[in-house]
């Protein structure tokens, strides 16, 4: 009896043991039945990602292909993005052409023709492909003979230095070129052809016409040559001026009112160059951007044309304009002594009684008050001949042909009398409000 009880506690303890290393048999194999369908599903997940990836290769391989049979001059410059559909797969694809310059090319203003070479791209991708890079085929070309030719451009500023830093766009794709510290900008990858164009403007900078923005047309580009251009340009300058007149009341001078600067001053060197006046304060008002010539003084007077520059001998208002700078300075002014309208208005009301006056470039400036002598309050206009001049009473007008040449103080007893009629029907032969 008791060999079995001992016989019963034996088989009851491997019972326990055996059940346990079943439960172990069991979780190793689920384990790697897991590991099993992992591998499997991994493996099929690559075989897809290699079957795109071919096929974006043969994508990049054909758009490649299909750049190439484009004519050279057609590609530049080139970026466009399509969309390929391939194996049941969406493929996006960017294609560049960019130019390349030779690694011993010629720099700055150097004339050589530098060769012409284009950088072609493909860029491929696809919305399954996750984090992974993009395929990416890439070649060059060459231009055949005859294709394209160079373009220098040189750029210098009033002291014949040159000009960095100035972007200039050409037109007809060729792209933009900023100059160098040489002040030359170049290409020299361009489609031969005629029917060219240049432009830049950069704020602050004039050329000598008086001009901030560059247009320069008709360049034309022949195959396996530089063409060359140039112009000038530079800071500018502003000129401050302080508008002075003589009146019966102050027959020494005195400033202008204000309201009565002139709208523009001309400011002539090589060039006669006119510009709006800007009020300041006061009798002061600044114009500009001029051209900065170093050593040559610009002539300056009033109003808007050649007809209105004052006669040899009259007083003469010349300055220096400085690159970037007011001149006299940003405080001080440059008196410029206008000539003094010397007419004298009879039967005029001082309260309803304007003078209007065509000057010799036809600038029409008013309406200017009278004062109780019939005389104008602000008789300081821009220099000239054949001014014609109206009262204006309301309905009742008068005019007459004067000349405005004197610099001397103007008079209560003038011989340029109008007399505005006592009755209707008077004329001026320019609108008037």
């Amino acid at each position: 009896m008791a060999s079995l009880r001992r016989l019963r506690r034996r088989l009851a303890s491997e019972g326990g043991s055996l059940l346990v290393e079943v439960l172990v048999s069991a979780s190793i194999l689920l384990t790697v039945g897991a590991g099993v369908v992992m591998v499997l599903m991994t493996s099929d997940a690559q075989s897809s990602l290699q079957r795109s990836k071919a096929l974006a290769t043969d994508v990049a391989q054909n758009k490649l292909d299909a750049l190439r049979a484009i004519g050279y001059n057609d590609l530049r410059p080139l970026s466009e993005t399509v969309t390929v559909n391939e194996g049941g797969v969406d493929f996006t694809v960017v294609s560049t052409a960019t130019p390349v310059a030779q690694s011993d090319a010629p720099t700055g203003c150097l004339t050589s023709r530098a060769r012409d070479y284009l950088s072609l791209k493909a860029t491929v991708t696809w919305a399954e492909m996750g984090a992974r890079k993009p395929v990416v085929l890439q070649t060059m070309v060459a231009a055949p003979i005859g294709a394209g030719g160079g373009l220098v451009v040189s750029v210098t500023g009033g002291l014949g230095q040159a000009v960095p830093n100035i972007p200039i766009a050409l037109s007809s794709g060729g792209g933009s070129a900023t100059t160098d510290p040489t002040g030359c900008a170049r290409w020299d990858a361009v489609a031969a052809g005629s029917g060219y164009s240049l432009s830049a403007s950069v704020p602050g900078y004039v050329q000598p016409n008086g001009e901030q923005d560059v247009n320069i047309t008709g360049l034309n580009i022949d195959a396996e040559e530089t063409a060359q251009k140039s112009f000038a340009y530079d800071r500018g300058g502003a000129v401050r001026l302080q508008f002075l007149q003589k009146t019966v009341a102050a027959p020494l001078g005195t400033p202008v009112d204000s309201d009565a600067l002139p709208a523009d001053v001309v400011l002539a060197a090589s060039n006669s160059i006119t510009k709006p006046v800007t009020p300041v304060s006061g009798a002061v008002g600044s114009a500009g951007l001029f051209y900065p010539y170093p050593s040559t003084a610009y002539a300056v007077y009033a109003d808007s044309c050649t007809a209105a520059k004052p006669a040899t001998g009259s007083p003469a208002t010349t300055t220096l304009i400085t690159a970037g700078g007011t001149m006299p300075t940003a405080t001080t002014s440059l008196p410029l002594q206008l000539p003094n309208l010397n007419v004298r208005v009879l039967n005029g009301n001082t309260a309803t009684t304007k003078i209007w006056v065509k000057t010799a470039c036809g600038t029409i400036i008013g309406p200017r008050a009278i004062v109780t002598d019939g005389t104008m309050k602000n008789p300081g206009l821009p220099y000239g001949t054949g001014f014609t001049v109206c009262a204006v009473d309301g309905s009742k007008k008068v005019s007459r042909i004067v000349d405005n040449t004197s610099y001397s103080a103007p008079s209560a007893t003038t011989t340029n009398i109008l007399t505005v009629p006592l009755v209707n029907g008077g004329t001026c032969p320019f609108p008037t409000p």
